[in-house]
């Protein structure tokens, strides 16, 4: 693991580096700082051109830090410290006249501005982490193919459970300990079981309702795994579809299909298709 986070910071400083463009580089947003980390819980990560990488971390997370980023400097940020004081202090003594700072919000860039002023350059850009993250390593494709087959266990069973009576949450419950027992971290954002009139919402929500049957239920759910999520939505009948629902359903799949066929490469993403119906009898 460790091998491929240190390939990362060194890949990032191929790519903000090597026409000297920069000489630092300054990881902000908690996302990015798990890429470059490997570990949640990091408030900021500097990377100069020349010399060991600097991981700050607060209080509670400082531990974590050190027991975790064994290649990086680890740098305590007290409760009545300034972060961007440390950062401006370390970017002196690294002597950095030009530094990129990524996922940086508009307070923090003030105050960094303001601390730097005179000594260091500032550029906000996000052009050479998102040229990293955007092509996945191979490591990365098996945790979020996990991540789906962990959403799918969860999924199939809200297709067993779903039936009149049986309140939203209780629904969602059962899917997020279907998910845990197989080995989900947790899931990737708040479950949402939408039945009959909730179900008219994009997001939902998930209730104490009881579903009624003959209702709709929108399913929408994901596993997290080792840091990587996924996301699956599914449409289900709480006992015998009407012919209304069904009507509805060939109507919406024959738009995914559609839809499907014209996905290729160099095809322009003009196209908006909703997510397919399942109909399930109970």
């Amino acid at each position: 693991m460790w091998g491929l986070i240190l390939n990362r910071v060194d890949a990032l400083k191929q790519l903000a580096f090597e026409q000297n463009t920069y000489d630092g580089y300054v990881v902000f947003g908690g996302a990015n700082l798990l890429y470059f980390a490997g570990f949640p819980g990091a408030s900021a990560l500097l990377i100069p051109k020349e010399g060991e990488s600097t991981l700050y971390a607060y209080n509670v997370n400082y531990e974590l830090a050190k027991a975790k980023g064994k290649d990086f400097n680890v740098e305590l940020v007290s409760l009545n410290e300034n972060l961007m004081v440390k950062i401006a202090k370390q970017a002196k003594d690294f002597k950095i006249r030009k530094l990129a700072l990524d996922s940086l919000n508009i307070d923090e860039w003030r105050a960094l501005c303001k601390e730097t002023k005179g000594t260091t350059k500032l550029k906000q850009t996000n052009q050479f982490v998102r040229e990293l993250r955007r092509v996945k390593e191979q490591n990365e494709i098996e945790l979020m193919r996990k991540a789906g087959e962990l959403t799918s266990e969860g999924m199939k069973v809200a297709y067993e459970i779903i039936k009149p009576g049986m309140k939203e949450i209780e629904v969602a419950a059962e899917i997020e300990y279907a998910m845990r027992k197989r080995g989900s971290s947790g899931t990737a954002f708040d479950t949402s079981v939408a039945s009959g009139p909730n179900s008219a919402f994009p997001h939902g929500g998930c209730s104490e309702r009881k579903i009624r049957k003959g209702e709709i239920v929108i399913v929408d759910m994901g596993a997290a795994y080792k840091f990587y999520c996924s996301d699956m939505t599914r449409t289900i009948v709480a006992g015998k579809p009407t012919e209304k629902q069904k009507k509805i359903h060939s109507i919406v799949l024959e738009a995914q299909q559609n839809a499907l066929k014209l996905i290729k490469t160099g095809t322009a993403a003009l196209i908006h298709c909703p997510v397919t119906t399942v109909i399930i009898f109970r």
